[in-house]
């Protein structure tokens, strides 16, 4: 089995992007097409304030603390549950190769001096939709190490359906972010913190203004800061200039919130001079970062072939079952958040019934399913999937969602101009930037990262690197029983978060 893994990483002020090729280390790589025009739109950003009038804590307490070994051990069933043993070793090895963490022993994933990491409930106020204060939560992993913390990472998750997978819920959330965090990011000396989002958490009753909203998104994590401060400054830190270092990052939907947090504080300067924060980095994790001519493009139109240009997803499946729950979720945010100037609902009426939209004997419509149904994520997709499919969705072989609303939909002037206010990759960054990707993604193109990479690039960004990971070079458990298949967007933040732990240490090279 052969085993690579590509690194394009280029310094803006050593590398010039031309016919759109980036050269990594095995030579001259096409990353998709010679003409990236096509995916670019004109965009002038609106300023986005941070204001002293938010981020006031109102309670923080702990919740749990993680032991090392239990850290340790349930990182190894996240990367080798339901494989077989040699696909087993195989990820542990590609670990060490890639990222130099060594996941085969406990002190190789987990600081020696660590003796336990404190998870912590934050309720603060942020600033909602119509620009008012609003109660939020996110948790707070604080590691209780006899060496100095090495910064504070902000980090934005993925997309949830279920209101109970969010980060403070520490041990209600199927997923586990908070313990993943613990044991990939907190475990190598760094205070994590992550925000729960608005309409989640604390919050739960008011409607997530999902992807097409991120300012208040990338807000929400951005005031958790303030209200740590005090608890920070009982903590030995390792301080740049007198300041704690800041790290972001999120993944998929998290992702774009984690480049529009960077460009907010870039653009904020004033306020965190009053702040004892200064950003180091940034490394957004495959993540929508351009909404109007990439993933809207991924939206309408059908991917049926893996691995094929424009969208080289990994699995045809995994797009056709994941895309009308996704699609019902940024539409469902939309129209709650537009309702004014809508003319009634948006989704084709049939689709809208919902007719198997159903739990525990309660009958919901697509929105409400969305929003107020107490059922897992993947029973919450599937049935949208059958709603969907009732509705004429997949019948001729095509994943386009484009059916599931009505047919003026996709040409709404207004709909357009929130796709673009919420593209993030074309402006300049004064601070450094590792986008990371997956060769083949059946959620996020990876064609969002490479327009970030040429956006922020051509824009003369002081620093840009993106990597991107063959998805061969991980396995996980398949979706027919006794089967390994590749990586792809629902596992991979397992192994992207050793990624992005050596960026947060200094960085993937080239040369490696």
């Amino acid at each position: 089995m052969i085993r690579f893994f590509l690194v394009l990483c280029l310094s803006v002020m050593n590398a010039v992007w031309a016919e759109g090729q980036i050269v990594s280390r095995s030579g001259t790589l096409n990353l998709e097409s010679n003409d990236y025009s096509q995916y670019f739109a004109a965009k002038k950003y609106q300023p986005v304030i941070l204001s002293e009038s938010y981020g006031k804590q109102v309670q923080f307490f702990k919740v749990l603390d993680y032991k090392p070994e239990r850290l340790y051990k349930y990182y190894l069933n996240k990367i080798c549950a339901g494989v077989y043993i040699a696909n087993c070793s195989y990820n542990k090895e590609n670990l060490k190769l890639y990222t130099g963490t060594d996941v085969s022993k406990e002190s190789g994933l987990i600081d020696s001096s660590i003796k336990s990491i404190d998870g912590y409930t934050l309720n603060y106020t942020t600033i909602n939709n119509e620009g008012k204060p609003q109660l939020v939560s996110g948790a707070v992993l604080m590691p209780d190490s006899a060496k100095p913390i090495k910064g504070i990472v902000l980090f934005y998750h993925y997309t949830i359906l279920d209101k109970n997978n969010i980060p403070s819920n520490f041990n209600g959330d199927d997923f586990q972010l908070s313990r993943l965090m613990a044991s990939a990011i907190a475990s190598a000396g760094y205070v994590v913190v992550m925000p729960d989002y608005i309409g989640f958490g604390v919050d739960q009753h008011s409607v997530h203004p999902y992807i097409l909203y991120p300012e208040v998104n990338a807000l929400s994590g951005l005031y958790m800061l303030k209200p740590l401060e005090s608890a920070l400054a009982k903590m030995t830190i390792n301080r740049v200039d007198n300041k704690i270092p800041l790290y972001i990052s999120g993944y998929s939907e998290g992702g774009s919130y984690a480049l529009w947090a960077a460009k907010i504080v870039q653009d904020n300067p004033d306020y965190f001079n009053d702040h004892p924060f200064s950003l180091e980095k940034t490394i957004p994790i495959l993540g929508a970062y351009n909404m109007s001519k990439v993933t809207w493009n991924y939206v309408l139109n059908s991917q049926i072939k893996d691995k094929q240009s424009p969208d080289y997803i990994e699995n045809s499946w995994v797009t056709e079952f994941a895309k009308p729950g996704l699609y019902v979720d940024a539409v469902h945010s939309y129209q709650y958040y537009e309702s004014a100037s809508l003319n009634g609902s948006v989704f084709n009426p049939e689709f809208l019934a919902c007719n198997n939209c159903v739990f525990k004997g309660i009958k919901y419509d697509v929105p409400s399913w969305i929003e107020k149904a107490p059922a897992k994520d993947g029973y919450k997709y599937a049935v949208i999937k059958n709603a969907a499919k009732a509705a004429g969705y997949n019948q001729d072989g095509s994943n386009s969602v484009a059916m599931l609303t009505k047919s003026d939909f996709k040409d709404n002037p207004q709909l357009h101009a929130k796709l673009l206010n919420a593209d993030i990759y074309n402006w300049k960054a004064t601070t450094p930037i590792s986008l990371l990707m997956l060769e083949y993604d059946s959620i996020v193109p990876r064609l969002n990262s490479e327009t970030a990479y040429i956006g922020l690039t051509n824009n003369n960004s002081r620093y840009v690197k993106v990597t991107r990971v063959p998805n061969q070079n991980f396995k996980v458990q398949g979706y027919i029983p006794w089967t390994d298949v590749d990586v792809d967007h629902p596992q991979g933040i397992s192994f992207m978060l050793l990624f992005a732990r050596k960026e947060l240490d200094g960085g993937i090279d080239a040369n490696n």
